[in-house]
Parts: C-alpha cells; sequence; structure tokens
C-alpha cells in the first residue's frame, strides 16, 4: 500500500533545496525525504519483519520505506516495520465458550 519508491525519490533529489540555492537536495546538509532500509539477515528477524507486512511470497529483495518505522529506521526499541502498513491486522482468533442455557421447562412423556 507504500506508493514511495526509488524514482520519486529519485526525482525529488534532484530538484533544487530552496534553503540552499543553487544545490540540489542531494547535495545540501538537508535530511532526506525517506530512505528504504532492507530486510534483516537473520532468520527471527526476517519472520518478524514479513509477518508485520502481512507478506505469504515475500519477493527477492525487500526494501521498507521508513515511514512506516516509529523512529524512522529501525531502532534497538523499534526494529520491524509497524507504521502505515495499509492494511488493519485481522482480529486474533479467539476460542468462544459455548454455554448451554437450561430453560427449566420441564417435557412429560406419556
Amino acid at each position: 500500500g507504500c506508493y514511495n519508491n526509488r524514482r520519486k525519490l529519485n526525482l525529488w533529489l534532484n530538484q533544487e533545496c530552496y534553503d540552499h540555492k543553487p544545490l540540489t537536495k542531494a547535495e545540501c546538509p538537508c535530511p532526506q525525504w525517506y530512505t528504504f532500509y532492507r530486510m534483516p539477515n537473520t532468520e527471527e528477524d526476517k519472520r518478524m519483519w514479513l509477518r508485520n507486512l502481512y507478506l505469504k511470497k515475500p519477493p527477492k529483495n525487500l526494501y521498507v520505506c521508513s515511514f512506516h518505522f516509529v523512529d524512522k529506521r529501525p531502532t534497538a526499541e523499534n526494529p520491524y516495520p509497524t507504521l502505515w502498513l495499509g492494511y488493519y491486522r485481522p482480529p486474533e482468533k479467539k476460542r468462544r465458550k459455548l454455554q448451554r442455557k437450561d430453560t427449566g421447562t420441564v417435557i412429560k412423556v406419556k
């Protein structure tokens, strides 16, 4: 559901910076609009990324933009993408306890 991509970022980086004219945004010291982060190599982290992104068949090279991280990048406190992922998590399936209601009606058999 994210529309950020490399092409849009490159177009933005080639624009002239308003604060540091005539430099482009790639040459000026201003922070980048967003960046991309690659999926980690460890199995546990990969599993958590794919679970949060809700991807069953991920692409070979998976990148996630900085908008999807709480701290705008993976950190020790928030290493997984969790924000604006384009879906609502399905509710966890809970087992319902069935209860029988006794109406107190007595049926007489003749």
